[in-house]
């Protein structure tokens, strides 16, 4: 570990003195989390708005946020979108193939027991 040292100066004779910290010591002190200012603007908004407002506001929050995510979705290339669409197309077909052969399984028994 690397050790760097803080000199600290004390206010009443001016001597100086130097103090080890350690890298471990530097992540344990936390910086206090600040609110963002959209976050306190839109509180702020929502609060002093016409109670009526309030629901139209928040719909457009919502929006708003919405787009920001899309915006930060990472959408497949051309070759993986066809690649999964097969396999689903695929999956959707051998499940048919299991339900129609349940189907006309059931179908058989019941005729045998009931006719």
């Amino acid at each position: 570990m690397a050790n760097t040292k803080v000199k600290v100066i004390s206010k009443s004779n001016k001597k100086t003195k130097t103090d080890k910290k350690t890298k471990s010591d530097k992540k344990l002190t936390k910086k206090p989390e600040k609110s963002t200012k959209t976050d306190q603007k839109s509180e702020k908004s929502t609060k002093k708005n016409f109670i009526l407002f309030r629901p139209f506001i928040k719909i457009g929050r919502y929006i708003k946020d919405s787009w920001g995510e899309m915006r930060g979705v990472r959408w497949p290339n051309r070759k993986y979108t066809w690649k999964m669409t097969i396999a689903v197309l695929v999956y959707c077909a051998i499940f048919l193939a299991f339900i129609v052969l349940l189907d006309a399984l059931f179908s058989l028994i019941f005729n045998n027991l009931l006719g």
